[in-house]
């Protein structure tokens, strides 16, 4: 049989932290089901990276050091099929797209989709763009998403779209769109979908025991997120790694993920254009006739929506803000501890190393080498 090579593409903020993390974790029991997961985990995201990169010409792709890692990687694991899973690709340019397709041109390619409907999607992705760094009002953000047809959201969440890039010379019945079980539905839905497809039994796997987290804030923390963006001076926002540390993963995921907050949902003057933006998008899969696992019902929006929008006053959100400062005090002491015990360190290896050369070290052994006390204190300040 023809080697099968499955591409999920996204959609972000559709259980796709928690599939990867059940994937990566039963890695070994995917392998043993003939199912290939290539190089590391953040070589997916290296590879989404370089298919969206618009500094980037097409003719140069194949140069990137993760392609030639991939390549290398399919050739070392000749049979059995290939996972290639991370949300990002749904935003892959289709300029890009050949470089990754002429890569697995010995393969079956599936295509993936996971979607989700909007009415959840909407509020998950404007508090996701507070993540990284984005600074419009959840008011803002629900007009812009609904007057500009090219706003950033668009270019992962608009399904049709997005699989008419990557469907080229892919035959409908080799698409999968994937629909997110809808609120209530067992925990393991999702999961027995996904998996099912590439020919695995959901519940052999480890499901969602490694990896990163990726909870949902509540409405005043992706507030206090919001204004805390727009104070952070422009020399941490121009380091995108660096942001990600301290802000994202550890005051985001870390802090404010923990804390209690109000549920953002889509208000009820946004449930017109919903429903219509999601007619649209279910027409459009429909008549592509691609492989639907779920319902395409499951995306239409239900009546459940709040009259307006909660008000981020000042008292709402300082709760947030007393908490997170008080996290950020006993984050502090840690570090301060750390500190302390690695000068002690330094001190204990000055006073070895002067000892060293007071008896007379010839540099090349317990001295000055690498490996004696002078090394190691040199490598200990770099630290």
């Amino acid at each position: 049989m023809e080697r099968r090579a499955f591409i999920h593409l996204g959609s972000p903020k559709t259980g796709t932290t928690h599939l990867q993390n059940t994937a990566w974790a039963s890695r070994d029991v995917l392998a043993a089901a003939g199912v290939h997961l290539p190089l590391a985990r953040h070589d997916h995201f290296l590879l989404a990276e370089a298919l969206r990169a618009d500094d980037v010409a097409p003719h140069d792709l194949a140069d990137r050091p993760v392609l030639r890692r991939l390549a290398d990687d399919l050739a070392a694991h000749p049979s059995g099929d290939v996972l290639l899973t991370h949300e990002l690709l749904s935003h892959a340019l289709p300029s890009h797209l050949d470089v990754l397709l002429d890569l697995l041109a010995g393969f079956e390619v599936h295509l993936v989709l996971t979607v989700r409907d909007y009415q959840r999607q909407v509020p998950s992705e404007w508090q996701q763009f507070v993540k990284t760094q984005h600074i419009a009002t959840y008011r803002n953000f629900l007009g812009r998403i609904r007057d500009n047809p090219d706003h950033v959201f668009w270019r992962g969440q608009d399904y049709q779209a997005v699989l008419a890039r990557w469907s080229r010379g892919v035959p409908a019945g080799r698409v999968h769109v994937v629909t997110l079980p809808p609120a209530g539905s067992p925990p393991t839905l999702l999961a027995e979908r996904f998996f099912g497809l590439l020919g695995v039994n959901a519940t052999t796997l480890r499901a969602g025991a490694a990896g990163r987290s990726n909870a949902m804030l509540g409405f005043e923390q992706a507030e206090l997120l919001r204004q805390v963006n727009r104070a952070l001076p422009d020399s941490l926002l121009d380091q995108r790694r660096r942001y990600a540390r301290l802000v994202k993963d550890w005051l985001a995921e870390t802090v404010l993920a923990a804390q209690d907050g109000t549920r953002i949902v889509l208000p009820r003057e946004r449930l017109d254009w919903c429903r219509e933006v999601t007619e649209r998008q279910v027409r459009a899969l429909e008549a592509a006739g691609y492989d639907v696992v779920g319902s395409l019902d499951e995306l239409l929006p239900g009546d459940d929506a709040p009259e307006d929008l909660p008000r981020p006053l000042p008292d709402a959100v300082l709760p947030a803000a007393v908490a997170a400062l008080a996290a950020a005090v006993l984050q502090r002491g840690e570090d301060l501890d750390r500190i302390a015990a690695l000068e002690r360190r330094v001190a204990e290896l000055e006073e070895a190393a002067g000892g060293t050369e007071a008896g007379g070290g010839d540099g090349d052994g317990d001295g000055d080498g690498a490996r004696g006390p002078r090394g190691v204190l040199r490598r200990l300040r770099q630290r």
